[in-house]
């Protein structure tokens, strides 16, 4: 049994249709997003990706719908009938993209159609009244007769709403770090963007956006992109699996060698000689820089302390291709 507590409020408020609330061809979120829409005021600008980029900045990032959600539920409200989309010409000759959104669904086609409904926004009717509907706390059954609210002030009514515009240009939330990065250097669409960055996260653990920016520097985005496309955005093992694959892969690698001989290999020989002589490992390409200030960037080195305090150049295991298991 559903019991509900309305408030009576006398402003800010935003009058819907039943039907609009209850529209089964809808989900939820498209629901809410043209709810959202329709409580706006006049001229409001947006899009789905700036509603997708306000969600995730008021809910800790990540718990917010994302981009292709947003776009989702905008193609449900344009194919129900609830919006149009059309190009026009808007200041200095720019053409921008226009939303006309209605409270009532209907095959529109073109944005050239009059509402026969509307919206309210901050207690003042916007392009009309609303017909045969109560307002967005009401129910069916409901005596209005002896529990409403006074009707807001209701202008002369017009031919069609003025529409919701929606920018061309990006919004003007300022990106993360790597969302910078990544589009200066142009190594993933945006629709990979997301994906992409979660499986950097997973599997380097970056503990800062310095992080990113020694990676960007020293020109590892590209490789660091094409290794993520090589594995097919698998997330990498952990724990007692990730250290029985990496001693897997290097028994593979030493047996390769020719004439190799238990505790004589040539690997190991190698890999002291590059990081003696000061040249880059093999496979570097692959892994980008730890970032670490200890660390060299080319021969993937590190000074570290033994237990007697005597220090000594070993390879970082961090970054060092050989040691990435």
């Amino acid at each position: 049994m559903l019991i509900i507590h309305r408030s009576k409020p006398t402003g800010n408020f935003t009058i819907l249709p039943n039907e609009l609330l209850r529209d089964d061809r809808l989900s939820y979120c498209a629901r809410a997003v043209l709810a959202e829409l329709l409580s706006r005021p006049e001229g409001w600008e947006t899009n789905a990706d700036a509603l997708s980029e306000r969600a995730r900045r008021h809910r800790d990032g990540s718990r917010g719908e994302g981009r292709r959600a947003m776009r989702a539920a905008f193609a449900e409200l344009e194919e129900a009938g609830y919006m149009v989309r059309h190009k026009r010409k808007g200041e200095k000759g720019r053409f921008v993209t226009v939303l006309e959104v209605y409270d009532t669904a209907s095959d529109r086609g073109t944005a050239c159609g009059t509402s026969a409904g509307g919206t309210s926004v901050n207690g003042t009717s916007v392009s009309g009244t609303s017909s045969g509907s109560t307002d967005a706390r009401s129910t069916d059954e409901e005596d209005l007769s002896t529990n409403t609210l006074s009707p807001p002030a209701v202008p002369p009514q017009r031919s069609e709403p003025d529409p919701v515009h929606e920018r061309e240009i990006s919004s003007p939330i300022k990106p993360s770090t790597p969302q910078q990065l990544l589009r200066a250097a142009n190594v993933v669409t945006l629709d990979e963007e997301e994906a992409f960055t979660a499986w950097v996260v997973a599997t380097h653990k970056p503990r800062s956006s310095a992080w990113w920016r020694a990676v960007a520097a020293n020109g590892d985005l590209p490789d660091l992109a094409a290794q993520w496309r090589t594995t097919g955005g698998r997330q990498p093992l952990t724990g007692t699996d990730a250290t029985v694959s990496g001693w897997m892969a290097l028994a593979d690698q030493l047996a390769a060698k020719d004439g190799h001989q238990p505790y004589r290999d040539s690997v190991w020989d190698d890999m002291t000689r590059q990081l003696a002589s000061g040249s880059r490992p093999d496979g570097w390409e692959r892994y980008p820089h730890c970032g670490h200030p200890d660390c060299d960037p080319i021969t993937r080195g590190r000074e570290t302390e033994d237990g007697s305090g005597l220090k000594t150049l070993t390879w970082c295991s961090a970054c060092h291709p050989n040691l990435q298991f």
